[in-house]
């Protein structure tokens, strides 16, 4: 199972938080995500608490889950500048990745 990657955009700041959701919390992400969807309600348009909780492995090992709670829906203009804002950076982001392939194959 892969972990998920989610890019959080904090008041005043224009570089977004990568936070990587690990293998264990993504069954509570996807459960999160698929509520929001069944609102058609889209991600990037609330404002998205994350909490951890403690858990204990079988081999007595503790680490973190975590929880997803929507706390407050954005305006539509909020969520449109949102959505916006995240399709510029993931094509600068796909844009640095294709970079190095272009600098290899020179």
């Amino acid at each position: 199972m892969i972990s998920v990657l989610l890019f959080l955009l904090r008041p005043n700041s224009i570089i977004p938080l990568l936070v990587r959701v690990p293998v264990t919390s993504k069954p509570r992400f996807l459960k999160y995500s698929t509520r929001l969807l069944s609102t058609l309600t889209p991600i990037s348009s609330v404002v998205t608490k994350i909490t951890l909780e403690k858990a204990t492995s079988k081999q007595g090992k503790p680490y973190a889950l975590f929880n997803f709670q929507s706390v407050a829906t954005l305006s539509p203009e909020e969520a449109a500048q949102a959505r916006a804002f995240g399709q510029q950076f993931m094509e600068i982001v796909n844009a640095t990745q294709v970079v190095p392939e272009l600098a290899e194959a020179s």
